[in-house]
């Protein structure tokens, strides 16, 4: 696909004169609980748009409901289904992520008593459940339609512009041969096959290529996926929120442990940070879950392994750790970790091959180490143990810096509502002077 246009601003075009108000917002995303950073995003800007007086509907394959959704006046729409990786029938998982016929009925009917001059559909998640179905659905009821780029799903196949045999970051041009014939995959090349298959009928059936809008969160993301979107899409820069109050920071130079938070999968690192923390003794902890839960522990007995924790918790492990360590081995899109904890006045450790190093300044705020060199990690983690007034210093500027202009939810609901409106006043102005229009059905 050509390259999309960026637009920095999170408003595209210049308002008409006649205004227009994103009065239903309906968000779309895998699952319906926090299970990783782009939920945790979609669940934190349902409510918060809910509560600027938005009526928000909030559709999920996965369950169980995140009960703070109810609380903020969201209506929630969960089809009761498994993640496709952890549905026990491979041939109906296999078969609902190419197409999920039961998302797109759902999302049909939600959509069918709204009027599309008034409402706007945001796509967070849909690899892992919901599948392109509901893309199709949406554009096809003549909804405006954005999607933010929480991975890289949108243009590679498996989604991380990562080879996941070798372990390291992958530079192939996405569906070229050599990316085809490449077995990249985390599991076997079958998958990877698959993958290339459900990437194709995303695009096509899908429609995922006629999406006009997209948000990224980093500069990083923004490079890799820009020359690879549709190029009659629009690139939008909107920042994710960090949920976080403002207190007295942490004294990371009082704790001891090492922490990271975050799924437990080999591109995320963990496999890296725990060998580091055995080989050089110091603490470690995870805050997470994964498929690599049972490996960590082996390579690493004296960690503490936690699972996933209420938000409230994973603060308050925060505030009691030495540094945050993210390790990550693929490009991500943010690292929201890092900026929870500059939010807390803990220092982060963080791997210079992934976009969360844009949040950190060597020896300023943080540390950064090459991407998958251990003895980097080891070194970088064996400074901040040794040097108190150093991880004082660190953590401290962290919070200066990240109070001095807080992505906090409410600020990022405010420039989602700002995008809403400027989406569908724009179109509107489109569809009044008779040109065509991607995602919406003019009225006469």
């Amino acid at each position: 696909m050509p390259s999309a246009r960026p637009h920095r601003s999170p408003v595209p075009g210049s308002p008409p004169a006649r205004s227009a108000v994103a009065s239903h917002i309906i968000i779309l995303n895998d699952f319906a609980h926090v299970e990783g950073g782009g939920s945790k995003v979609a669940i934190l800007s349902a409510q918060a748009l809910a509560v600027r007086g938005r009526q928000v509907i909030f559709l999920a394959a996965v369950g169980p409901v995140e009960p703070a959704l109810a609380a903020a006046g969201v209506r929630t729409i969960c089809l009761g289904q498994q993640p496709l990786a952890a549905d026990p029938n491979p041939l109906r998982a296999a078969a609902r992520g190419l197409w999920n016929r039961t998302a797109a009925d759902k999302l049909r009917d939600a959509l069918r008593p709204l009027d599309p001059e008034s409402s706007i559909v945001h796509l967070h998640g849909w690899t892992k459940a919901l599948s392109g179905s509901v893309i199709r659905a949406a554009l096809q009821a003549g909804f405006p339609l954005v999607a933010t780029l929480h991975d890289y799903a949108a243009v590679c196949p498996n989604g991380g512009f990562y080879d996941y045999r070798a372990e390291r970051l992958c530079h192939r041009r996405p569906l070229s041969a050599a990316c085809i014939l490449t077995d990249c995959d985390s599991r076997r090349y079958a998958h990877k096959l698959w993958r290339l298959v459900r990437h194709g009928v995303q695009t096509g059936p899908g429609r995922l290529a006629a999406i006009p809008h997209f948000i990224n969160v980093s500069e990083v993301g923004r490079a890799l996926q820009a020359p690879h979107l549709p190029r009659d899409s629009r690139l939008h820069f909107v920042p994710n929120p960090i949920e976080a109050v403002r207190a007295p920071p942490a004294a990371p130079a009082q704790q001891a442990e090492f922490l990271f938070v975050g799924r437990l999968a080999a591109e995320k690192g963990v496999r890296l940070f725990a060998a580091a923390a055995r080989e050089s003794g110091l603490p470690a902890a995870f805050v997470g879950d994964g498929y690599l839960r049972a490996e960590l522990q082996r390579i690493a007995p004296a960690a503490r392994i936690s699972g996933w924790l209420p938000s409230r918790e994973v603060t308050r492990r925060i505030e009691c750790s030495r540094a945050l360590v993210f390790p990550s081995q693929w490009p991500e899109t943010q690292g929201l970790a890092v900026l929870e904890a500059a939010a807390r006045g803990v220092p982060a450790i963080v791997s210079d091959g992934c976009a969360a190093c844009e949040w950190v300044e060597h020896g300023v705020t943080g540390l950064l180490f090459r991407s998958g060199d251990r003895v980097g990690l080891q070194r970088r983690m064996a400074r901040i143990a040794a040097d108190d007034a150093l991880t004082a210093r660190l953590g401290r500027r962290a919070y200066e810096r990240f109070w001095d202009d807080p992505p906090t939810v409410d600020r990022h609901a405010a420039a989602l509502a700002r995008l809403y409106d400027g989406i569908l006043q724009e179109e509107g102005s489109r569809c009044r002077r008779g040109e065509p229009v991607g995602s919406r059905r003019c009225r006469g």
